[in-house]
């Protein structure tokens, strides 16, 4: 027996084919059939009569890892049929914090109307780890941030990275790649992006370039 059934419902399946009416069946968390399956039986059946039917939308721009750890439910972009997300945009993203400006940095990025449980992590593989344990209803898939990682190597300043800082940096973009990262983002209009110049940008995508990342 399916363990759901989505009966009657237009399907836009996202691979550019025209819509139909069918049902779909789901099996084991996957769908296994989509088509007409007038004998079918399931432990739960919709009824889509009327409704369309499509997979889980991917917002590609998202800055939902800023308010999952407060609503891990993301009811938000769920209820626009949202069911992933590539997170981190923009140079920012919630990890990782190092030592030297995690105070700083924190105090950056702080919302007071998210109540962002700081303490939780510091690397962006322990980041990740609480996501995991937390739960959310999105897929996530992270970019470690240029400007999170610029801010804790060196602060705000508007200044070329010395050797040291660079190293620094260069060292977080592989860590975080190493825990999970995707990929890396920039927001070179926003500080401390915009004090960016390109060499130390082509030194810090050449780790991404290395892993196939984004």
């Amino acid at each position: 027996m399916l363990d759901l059934l989505i009966r009657s419902g237009e399907v836009i399946d996202g691979t550019g084919a025209a819509r139909c009416r069918a049902d779909v069946a789901v099996a084991g968390g996957r769908v296994v059939e989509v088509g007409g399956l007038p004998g079918a039986e399931a432990r739960t059946v919709i009824d889509a009569a009327g409704c369309i039917v499509a997979p889980g939308f991917v917002d590609m721009h998202s800055h939902g890892d800023m308010t999952l750890p407060a609503l891990p439910t993301a009811d938000g972009l769920v209820h626009q049929g949202i069911t992933s997300i590539v997170a981190g945009q923009c140079g920012d993203s919630l990890a990782p914090l190092l030592p030297e400006a995690r105070a700083q940095t924190i105090a950056w990025f702080h919302f007071p109307s998210i109540p962002v449980p700081w303490d939780e992590w510091s690397t962006f593989g322990s980041y990740l780890d609480y996501l995991t344990r937390l739960g959310t209803s999105v897929n996530v898939a992270p970019l470690v941030g240029h400007g999170m990682i610029r801010s804790g190597a060196m602060g705000l300043k508007d200044a070329v990275a010395s050797r040291s800082e660079l190293k620094c940096m260069v060292a977080e973009v592989e860590r975080a790649l190493d825990e999970g990262a995707i990929g890396l983002s920039t927001g070179l209009i926003y500080p401390p992006g915009g004090y960016t110049g390109t060499p130390e940008l082509v030194d810090l995508t050449w780790p991404v370039a290395r892993r196939g990342g984004l």
